[in-house]
């Protein structure tokens, strides 16, 4: 423990922008810790200094954000562009410009990264569709002859719209489990605003991932309602300073156009906290972190499998790995979720979660694909969790932990859960997404099936 105050120091080194670790070793005071970190993602308390070799993966992942070089990747990405009235001829020539300084940053072609392009007002219209242009200059070329068509902005007649075109019929990909974006640029209010949220639930349920890049009047609320994601909205106050986007836009897109995992394939159970500990509201925060968790992986039977339990009482099956095939259905089977509300046992679910890393329930455990588990919960367990998590990891299952809130006495014995660094503490139900990219990283990047 410090002899003296840290608090106000580590804060004024975090408000000039440095991000700070701290790594306790036996007799440190997690409180501290945290007073020095600021958030408990960065740290990393340890039994003793021989463990300390064993935060080497996960401090590495958090320092480094895995950064993904975008000329490696694969995408299908369809340019939904207003027209509308409201644009000048200069402020659409900039819109123009936009996409093409996109398209420049990235590799085009048949295997690599496709593009399309859909105008709306009144009515939406097909430019050129995913399979049509094979090279940069091709597709620079024909974003140069687009046309404004004038009129109103009817938004969600175009979301729906844009749809039919991320099929195999007009060059879409989604079968091969290539992610799908659909990147929306307004500068107004959707005339259509009442269709919005079921239109946009309708797309993003379909697999496509919708981007919103609003611009001058642009309705911040309407693109948060049709991305489902605020990471995935993007503001420019005024047509000029569109570009100025770009660098901002395309680290996300990086981060969204995933498949260059260095582990091609995985099956990844997620097993979630029902207790009445949670509230309703805490619950949802954690729905929510699933579903921008696990879309972050490439869902497929033949490449990343996913399944999901709750725990409480007793645990419950939600689906095993074998259920549903693709992005869309899973995200709708988590949006379908109830949560049970009774006590709180880790132990029994853990011990449950055994009966999913079977052949029988979708898992190619036999196969040598890695397993992985990841456990979210507030900490308070009624029962023995530790022992049933010693049985999973001796069938080669990585158990990640996600502690929220003040976890405290709860705290090594979630370390202990997980059974190595693979764990991470967030001070509230709300700083869930902050964590989600470094999960991401020891999944994607982490030990491969062992024989």
């Amino acid at each position: 423990e410090a002899q003296d105050k840290v608090a106000e120091p580590a804060k004024n080194l975090r408000d000039q922008g440095v991000s700070i670790h701290s790594i306790g070793v036996r007799d440190a005071k997690n409180s501290e810790l945290l007073e020095i970190a600021g958030d408990w993602v960065r740290v990393h308390p340890i039994r003793d200094f021989d463990a300390l070799q064993s935060l080497e993966t996960t401090i590495q992942s958090q320092l480094c954000k895995g950064k993904i070089d975008c000329r490696t990747q694969v995408a299908d990405i369809i340019f939904l562009v207003d027209c509308s009235s409201s644009i000048t001829d200069d402020q659409f020539k900039s819109m123009l410009e936009f996409m093409q300084s996109l398209v420049n940053e990235v590799e085009v072609g048949p295997d690599r990264v496709r593009f399309g392009v859909i105008t709306f007002s009144d009515d939406p219209k097909m430019n050129f569709i995913l399979k049509q242009y094979s090279t940069k200059t091709e597709v620079r070329g024909a974003i140069s002859t687009i046309v404004q068509t004038m009129g109103t902005t009817y938004t969600a007649k175009s979301l729906e719209f844009s749809m039919r075109y991320f099929d195999e019929v007009h060059g879409g990909r989604r079968a091969e489990g290539v992610p799908q974006i659909l990147m929306v640029i307004t500068d107004g209010e959707a005339t259509d605003g009442v269709s919005l949220p079921e239109k946009s639930k309708q797309v993003r349920e379909s697999g496509i991932n919708i981007y919103g890049i609003g611009v001058k009047e642009a309705n911040r609320k309407e693109l948060e309602i049709m991305t489902g994601d605020t990471e995935k909205v993007f503001y420019a106050d005024d047509f000029d300073a569109l570009k100025a986007l770009k660098g901002k836009i395309l680290n996300a897109l990086c981060i969204q156009t995933k498949p260059a995992c260095a582990t091609k394939k995985a099956d990844l159970v997620v097993l979630v906290d029902g207790s009445d500990s949670i509230s309703r509201s805490n619950f949802e925060l954690i729905r929510q972190f699933m579903l921008n968790l696990v879309t972050k992986f490439t869902i497929d039977l033949n490449i990343y499998r996913i399944g999901m339990a709750q725990f409480s009482s007793n645990p419950r099956k939600e689906f095993h790995l074998n259920e549903h095939k693709n992005e869309a259905e899973v995200i709708k089977a988590i949006q379908g979720v109830k949560q049970l509300r009774e006590g709180s046992m880790l132990g029994k679910g853990l011990e449950f979660m055994n009966s999913f890393f079977t052949a029988s329930s979708g898992s190619r455990i036999d196969e040598y694909v890695p397993q992985n588990l990841v456990v979210i919960t507030d900490g308070d367990s009624d029962d023995d969790a530790e022992r049933a998590a010693q049985r999973l990891r001796n069938k080669n299952v990585r158990i990640f932990v996600v502690g929220i809130g003040s976890v405290g006495e709860h705290k090594m014995g979630l370390i202990n859960i997980a059974g190595s660094p693979k764990r991470f503490f967030v001070t509230d139900f709300e700083a869930l997404d902050n964590i989600r990219s470094a999960i991401f990283e020891e999944i994607c990047h982490g030990e491969q099936g062992k024989k």
